[in-house]
């Protein structure tokens, strides 16, 4: 790693001045000098949001077979709604395939007011002894004329809650989440996770299912397995695939001892196939590649923790923890795209997803390298803005270049278009540039779209440079093309007036790991602040002069700069200093 500089205190008068956003005022900066920084921080927390409609989901039965289970579910608008979908889905059953869409168990559809509640009752059956979910989804729309955002903070308009059923013989229960105690003894689910119970194991024995098929019907033993791995996609209303998950398998002989191990991938449409020369196996699925390794807390398989079946069949095994898919989705679909788009790739990422905890923190952790998700915010545009934000934090810290301080607030919130610390607002701000950038074209009604950040006005009544939102939108201007679909409809267009470049991501995320900035004795290689990122833009510290004539004084007092990194061909620092003065101060 390389060193990192360190920052010295403003002081007194100066250093409220600028916390509280008023740092384009001269007189209160005598003397320009190096800008508070705040405590150090590990972990980057995500912005606070809200859902416009909240959920609360409940069962009642005796949870045994072929008896009416009643699932209730209420909604309350916390804003108001224009429309709102409400439906009780149960997704789990022999009859559902990857793709196929999930017939709700009840429905209800209408406007609601702020404050307004709506009830919804299924009575709902299963007709063998399993493990079961049941969710209840709301997708909301603003009233005409609203956007979905409060204030500064995002409204999410997709809520879900799930129950975990058990059905028994002997009566069931809700359990606390996802409960693989339920699946102890002498019961599989058929599907994977969760589905009705097969029969393992008999008068105390632990035989693999293949065995117990094979002393059945020896001569259709099949040393060749195939299968499917899916999860329930709360966006779309049906069990999709789980493309790039890791099938560990032990083959075993016929006593049940270990003969190899191996592992193979799911394709794209989920399925996969292998083979023990016995016919008899144990295995797992695991949501685990290059790129991460996406678990339940506790380090908890989110996947399918266990399975043998090997009698041939084609059978579709169900992710324990489909917010967890859902992310291991998203990373293998957007990860590729920015290492494609910055030349640079980092390992192997631990990503945790709580499926029940609305507490469950949000963020990138860099001392453990680790991800934290809840399942408030995966599903709909918002979760992918906040799942490939949050690997963004990620892909800067180990693939770019880690950061030399990070700090937003005492509880760690910060918002998009709030003035904080300069190391807040260029952590923040690459990451929001990230999601936006990789994920673009995928964001077109939420608040982090790449319109909205494109033609960003963060900047309004403050430091820009200290803004996330007016870093992220500058980012953006450095590399988007003017054929980039980042209209309000994901139109094509010509790039704003004051954007008349698209640099390569591998030449910007080179000159943030080569680049370095002096100022005296001290030398810089790891920044907190997006003007160094401008000084080694322009390759030179005249940007300060610059930013103090249009009033802002805060900027580091750096002597010289090297860039070490080739600028590319046409490269123009007239065109970089028009991005950065409309991007944080408004002057086109």
């Amino acid at each position: 790693m390389k060193r990192r500089g360190a920052r010295r205190w403003l002081t007194g008068v100066a250093a409220l001045t600028l916390l509280a956003g008023c740092s384009d005022d001269p007189a209160a900066v005598t003397e320009p000098g190096p800008r508070s920084r705040g405590p150090n921080r590990d972990d980057t927390g995500d912005a606070p949001a809200v859902r416009r409609i909240g959920l609360d989901l409940h069962a009642s039965g005796s949870f045994r077979p072929g008896t009416p289970i009643v699932v209730t579910a209420l909604a309350a608008a916390r804003h108001a709604a224009g429309d709102v979908d409400f439906r009780i889905v149960a997704p789990d059953g022999e009859v559902a395939q990857p793709g196929d869409a999930v017939p709700p168990a009840a429905t209800s559809r209408g406007a609601m007011g702020r404050g307004a509640q709506r009830q919804l009752t299924a009575t709902i059956t299963f007709p063998s002894a399993g493990y079961y979910r049941v969710v209840a989804q709301t997708r909301s729309q603003p009233p005409a004329g609203e956007r979905s955002v409060v204030g500064d903070t995002a409204v999410v308009e997709e809520s879900s809650e799930e129950l975990y059923l058990l059905v028994d013989d002997g009566g069931g229960r809700v359990t606390a989440g996802y409960d693989p105690a339920v699946l102890a003894g002498s019961r599989l689910p058929l599907f994977g996770a969760f589905g009705p119970f097969v029969e393992t194991r008999a008068h105390g024995a632990a035989p693999a299912l293949a065995a117990v098929r094979a002393a059945a019907e020896p001569a259709h033993l099949v040393t060749s397995t195939s299968g499917f791995f899916r999860y329930y996609n709360n966006d779309t209303g049906t069990n999709r695939p789980v493309p790039n998950a890791e099938v560990s398998v032990t083959c075993l002989n016929s006593s049940y001892a270990p003969l190899n191990s191996f592992t193979v991938a799911t394709a794209a449409d989920g399925s996969f196939s292998f083979s023990c020369s016995s016919g008899i196996y144990d295995a797992s699925i695991s949501l685990r590649n290059r790129i991460a390794h996406v678990v339940s807390p506790g380090q908890a398989n989110a996947g399918v923790s266990y399975f043998n079946e090997g009698n041939g069949a084609n059978p579709s095994f169900t992710a324990a923890n489909n917010y967890a898919a859902h992310a291991h989705v998203l990373l293998n679909q957007y990860v590729p795209v920015a290492e494609s788009r910055f030349g640079l790739s980092r390992g192997r990422v631990p990503v945790i997803v709580h499926p029940t905890d609305s507490a469950f923190a949000i963020n990138y952790n860099q001392t453990q390298d680790t991800i934290r998700l809840n399942y408030t915010r995966v599903f709909t545009e918002d979760g992918r803005f906040v799942t490939i934000h949050e690997y963004g934090h990620a892909y800067h810290w180990a693939a770019i270049e880690p950061w030399s301080n990070y700090y937003c607030s005492p509880n760690g919130e910060h918002y998009i278009d709030r003035q904080y610390q300069w190391s807040c607002a260029f952590v923040e701000g690459f990451a929001t540039f990230f999601a936006v950038w990789v994920a673009g074209d995928a964001l077109t009604s939420t608040y982090y779209s790449d319109y909205t950040i494109e033609s960003q006005t963060f900047y309004s009544g403050k430091d820009g440079a200290q803004v996330e939102g007016a870093v992220a939108g500058f980012l953006y201007d450095f590399v988007d093309a003017s054929s980039a679909p980042d209209g309000p409809s994901n139109q094509t267009g010509s790039d704003d007036s004051w954007d008349g470049v698209s640099y390569q991501g591998s030449f910007l995320a080179n000159l943030i790991r080569s680049c370095t900035v002096t100022s005296g004795t001290t030398t810089l290689t790891a920044f907190d602040g997006i003007d160094l990122v401008v000084y080694c833009m322009e390759g030179n510290t005249t940007a300060r002069l610059s930013a103090e004539s249009l009033g802002y004084f805060s900027w580091y007092p750096a002597d010289s700069v090297v860039r070490n990194a080739t600028v590319p061909a046409g490269y123009s620092t007239d065109a970089v200093r028009r991005l950065w003065h409309r991007n944080f101060y408004g002057v086109a």
